[in-house]
């Protein structure tokens, strides 16, 4: 339940926090884009100030944060994970779906994108724009932005300008166990992109879910989902446009830095362990570069969070014959 708000306590921390900023009453109305005596009555604690006065007081001092502006990309994102953290509020906490001991989030944006007539039409071409790759090959369970008729995802219309779509909701016959299989993404026409996934290594099925962090895996989703954001450029006829491409980890702290895919590696990377709980990635680009040098992309873009674990050198080699493996041509859909 939110707390009703402490209004005079409000009013001594900020001006707590004006004196120790240094700023004088007239100083911070000229910040705030009020009169002195309107700064004066705030002090007093009057509760007869207009709510965007008070707001513009209290945000010069940090006690409200602004959000971000709307139609925004970050605003995307921000309604992305708002709608996540709805779909799972009411599952026990170590269910799957929630990513209990970690997990990741991916977004996109291409900028400038003439979009898609509606989310109609983008659902008909999702299949165009996921990436060719062999995923039977390199025995691959999953593509970002995939929608698998064998599971019950029911992918909802949103205003007509967005798809969203979660893997296994509450409702369907089968739940599934793992926390990488219940992805959940959100695609708009304008270009906007975000994906959610649990860790793979987690599966309550393996041994000490939590323990270890795939050194494969992120290289992969980095890989597919740069491949996705330039068909999608593609698809918007934007070829050159700008292309920011985020990506969040949470759940590192402690994790040793393994491999699942081909456990001769552990003995090459000894065992790293992450002391950082978060990683926060960024990287701009576009179609025509993912498609000439994806591999110094992917390796640019992922080599601080490798970083972490330790000061491990993620390999510019390694990335590319994972590149050359993975974008080999195969089957496009996984069965």
């Amino acid at each position: 339940m939110i707390q009703p708000l402490d209004w005079p306590q409000l009013v001594a921390e900020a001006h707590r926090r004006r004196k120790a900023e240094g700023l004088t009453q007239q100083a911070h109305a000229d910040l705030a884009g009020v009169s002195k005596p309107v700064i004066i009555a705030f002090d007093r604690g009057e509760t007869t100030l207009s709510l965007g006065r008070a707001l513009a007081i209290l945000k010069v001092v940090g006690l409200v944060e602004e959000g971000p502006p709307p139609g925004s990309h970050a605003a995307f994102v921000a309604a992305a994970q708002a709608r996540w953290r709805e779909l799972v509020a009411d599952l026990p906490v170590d269910d799957p779906a929630r990513h209990p001991l970690g997990g990741y989030e991916v977004d996109y944006e291409i900028a400038g994108a003439k979009a898609v007539p509606d989310a109609e039409s983008l659902l008909g071409m999702l299949n165009d724009i996921l990436p060719l790759v062999d995923i039977f090959r390199v025995q691959l369970r999953w593509l970002p932005f995939w929608i698998s008729s064998g599971i019950e995802l029911n992918p909802v219309i949103i205003d007509k300008k967005m798809i969203e779509c979660w893997q296994n909701p509450p409702g369907a016959s089968k739940r599934i166990s793992s926390p990488a299989d219940p992805d959940f993404w959100r695609l708009s026409t304008t270009g906007n992109a975000y994906w959610s996934r649990g860790f793979e290594e987690d599966d309550p099925s393996l041994k000490r879910p939590g323990a270890f962090f795939d050194i494969t895996s992120p290289i992969q989703s980095a890989i597919l989902v740069m491949l996705h954001a330039a068909n999608f450029a593609k698809l918007l006829t934007v070829d050159n446009a700008p292309i920011t491409i985020q990506a969040r980890y949470r759940g590192l702290a402690h994790r040793e830095l393994a491999s699942f895919s081909d456990p001769s590696l552990r003995d090459l990377i000894g065992s790293p362990r992450s002391l950082s709980d978060t990683a926060t990635l960024s990287i701009q680009t576009n179609a025509e570069q993912i498609s000439s040098d994806l591999s110094a992309l992917v390796h640019r873009f992922l080599s601080p969070l490798y970083t972490l674990f330790d000061g491990f050198q993620l390999e510019r080699s390694f990335v590319q014959q994972e590149v050359m493996r993975l974008t080999r041509r195969g089957q496009a859909s996984p069965g």
